[in-house]
């Protein structure tokens, strides 16, 4: 099997491509040459099905250690690469209008809880 048709020749003798180890849902080819990709797995799937082999790995986001910080800076670190730690207040106030369903969205209570997060966080740029 060559790579230039190894997608082609795996497809006319399995008659699909393969299955994903980890989420068992059907790969798609990644071209002509015989690799396929998991888009559905937690895991950045691949398999050449040339040489068999199978990598994965887990997204990583980095994650900082904010415990004891200050809101303010806090706040410089962005939610995402903080996930384990408490929001600051003005994060957890928003939070909690959030959690009152879609008609807060109207409230001026939501919007000063709005522009205190993004004056939270302008002050860090």
């Amino acid at each position: 099997m060559g790579y230039w048709d190894a997608t082609d020749n795996h497809l006319a003798e399995h008659g699909a491509p393969p299955t994903c180890p980890y989420c068992e849902q059907q790969m798609f080819a990644m071209g002509d040459h015989g690799r396929f990709g998991c888009s559905f797995s937690m895991f950045s799937a691949s398999l050449d099905v040339v040489t068999g082999r199978f990598t994965s790995h887990a997204a990583a986001i980095p994650q900082v250690d904010t415990t004891g910080m200050p809101d303010k800076e806090k706040a410089r670190v962005p939610p995402l690469n903080r996930l384990g730690s408490p929001p600051t207040a003005a994060e957890a106030k928003l939070l909690a209008l959030m959690a009152g369903g879609p008609d807060v969205v109207n409230s001026p209570e939501y919007a000063a809880a709005v522009r205190a997060v993004e004056a939270e966080r302008g002050a860090t740029s």
